[in-house]
């Protein structure tokens, strides 16, 4: 398993970022356009079909705990997993890789000064294509 942490700031774009990789990537998820992410989904990566989890709740380690609880029961190659709380959070994700022997990649997200809409939606397109390769490049 691959886990790809989006670590940023809150209100630095992980969530917009992570459901624009997870749309690029064909994932089908069903949420509300504000909501989170809470889902496993599957996806094909060359000739092999993939699960990928993705947790876009990270503002605090109840909303991680609840991905990563939510994620457990599944045979997953990938997990996407938000995180803006890295001294409460990342314990968490840090005890779940040594659980599943997972790998990890984390991408950083920023907040913008002066954001305008053209900044915000080309730091998500970076970031999303960041999330991108790490799940091609991971071959779960």
């Amino acid at each position: 398993m691959k886990l790809i942490i989006v670590e940023g700031p809150k209100s630095s774009g992980k969530t917009s970022s992570i459901k624009l990789a997870c749309k690029k990537l064909g994932l089908d998820f069903t949420n509300s356009p504000v909501a989170d992410i809470q889902c496993v989904a599957k996806f094909r990566l060359g000739r092999t079909n993939r699960l990928v989890g993705i947790g876009s709740a990270g503002d605090d380690s109840v909303a991680i705990r609840a991905n990563l609880l939510f994620f457990k029961d599944h045979d997953l190659a990938y997990v996407i997993c938000a995180c803006s709380a890295p001294r409460e959070g990342r314990p968490l994700l840090d005890a779940f890789v040594t659980l599943h022997g997972a790998t990890v990649t984390e991408i950083n997200t920023r907040k913008l000064d002066r954001p305008t809409n053209e900044s915000i939606a080309l730091e998500n397109e970076k970031v999303s294509e960041e999330i991108i390769n790490s799940v091609r490049d991971g071959q779960g």
